[in-house]
């Protein structure tokens, strides 16, 4: 059976997204909440296929947004969303896009908190939203004061030592300096 793209043309300004902020996204877990999302694209990985233990697989590929307030956030994208909208993107991330994603899952994995997409999950580039300008706008100003979104928050990060980090979780930049003292699985480090 052969599968066709189906091309659609659909009005983002009618679908009501109700935008999560990064900050926001621990709230969403325990609910098991579908949300919306718009950031700026600050970096996407290479497609990469999982394989299933029967054979076959699903294809994945993970990229990283950024706020207005310089919080950042992965996405994984899965199946088409990946392939499909994963090589758009991966075309136009020199350009800096602002990416929404509409109803996407909320997750934390190794006590991170992430998102990842669903069968129901759109990804719109640079749609014609006042979100999507605000970013930009902020993107822009930034960008012309060669400070790019991600190393403006790490350049204000507190300077604390293992022991601060350990007893204060909840800082959530600092900065530290460390030595790797050895390594537990050398097969897998």
């Amino acid at each position: 059976m052969d599968e066709e793209e189906l091309e659609t043309n659909i009005d983002i300004a009618q679908l009501r997204l109700q935008f999560v902020s990064f900050k926001d996204l621990k709230h969403h877990i325990e609910q098991n909440d579908i949300i919306d999302v718009v950031g700026l694209l600050g970096d996407i990985d290479n497609l990469s296929l999982l394989k299933k233990p029967g054979g076959g697989g699903i294809m994945k590929r993970d990229m990283i947004l950024t706020n207005t307030e310089y919080d950042t956030v992965v996405i994984t994208l899965w199946s088409d969303l990946a392939k499909n909208e994963g090589n758009v993107l991966s075309e136009v991330a020199y350009d800096k896009p602002i990416v929404i994603l509409s109803k996407a899952k909320v997750t934390r994995y190794g006590g991170i908190i992430s998102l990842y997409t669903l069968s129901i999950t759109t990804l719109h580039i640079n749609p014609a939203l006042p979100e999507v300008e605000a970013l930009k706008a902020c993107h822009n100003a930034n960008h012309e004061s060669a400070t790019p979104l991600r190393g403006l928050k790490l350049q204000n990060a507190e300077r604390v030592n293992i022991q601060e980090l350990i007893e204060r979780p909840q800082k959530n930049y600092c900065s530290f300096k460390g030595t790797i003292a050895s390594i537990d699985n050398m097969e897998k480090p």
